[in-house]
């Protein structure tokens, strides 16, 4: 990615006209005109405010003369009330503590993610100090006098919408709490992203009973004392179902 002040749009675009993401001011004194967007037509624009009281951009500057680490908070609150998944903030690698208790309650690569100034020379990511540990998004290593030149490291950065859902992964942790000899109780790992659990029952390899349940555990009954069977368990949700477990196999006793 490249940015810069408005007066480097035209350069970025001589030097980079096939650049995959630009950056640049929304609003202050460097905003840019849409004629210099226009200028990358094929790229990802990643917009940049330099004040905390406008509801805009998809990072907030934290530098001297912009915003302050204590006004991310109110600004990310402000982006995620407009519908924003979750905004940016631009400031340097010493600056990422104050941002980080500037931001409250907010968890860094959940409600939040950095962009951070590193000027190294060479690409690499940052791990932002503080807890719960995170990683930066993206780096800025290298600062012309014409254009700052930044690498990626999250792909679907900036987050402006929530991602899609997906399919449940296949349920873990597959266990029986208790067998007698017609029932067996399973328990599994609870999967955030399911609303419902399939439980297929084989014997010797063929389907005796299904049933499903939206809790992480069932109990099956009716079955035949002093038999083995095998139990397979899928998570499903709105967009489709995991693969299922090919067990446990579990003998009732006599």
């Amino acid at each position: 990615m490249y940015d810069g002040i408005n007066s480097d749009a035209s350069t970025i675009a001589q030097k980079f006209p096939h650049a995959a993401m630009v950056a640049g001011y929304v609003n202050g004194n460097f905003a840019w005109t849409q004629a210099e967007w226009n200028l990358f037509p094929h790229a990802n624009h990643v917009t940049i405010s330099i004040t905390a009281s406008a509801d805009a951009g998809d990072v907030l500057d934290v530098e001297t003369g912009d915003a302050t680490p204590a006004q991310t908070e109110g600004w990310i609150a402000r982006r995620k009330a407009s519908g924003y998944y979750r905004p940016s903030i631009y400031c340097s690698r010493s600056v990422i503590p104050a941002v980080r208790q500037g931001t409250g309650s907010y968890i860094l690569g959940r409600d939040y993610d950095i962009w951070v100034a590193d000027w190294t020379g060479s690409p690499h990511q940052v791990t932002a100090p503080g807890s719960p540990a995170a990683t930066c998004a993206a780096t800025q290593y290298e600062n012309t006098t014409n254009y700052d030149v930044t690498a990626v490291y999250d792909t679907g950065w900036p987050h402006r919408s929530a991602p899609a859902p997906k399919p449940p992964a296949e349920p873990a942790n597959v266990h029986a709490t208790s067998v007698t000899a017609t029932s067996v109780t399973l328990a599994w790992n609870s999967d955030p992203g399911a609303t419902s659990y399939r439980i297929r029952v084989t014997y010797q390899g063929n389907v005796l009973k299904e049933q499903t349940t939206s809790a992480t555990s069932t109990t099956v009954s009716g079955l035949t004392p002093d038999h083995t069977y095998t139990f397979h368990v899928s998570a499903a949700n709105a967009k489709g179902a995991s693969a299922e477990t090919d067990g446990p196999t579990v003998k009732t006793p006599r």
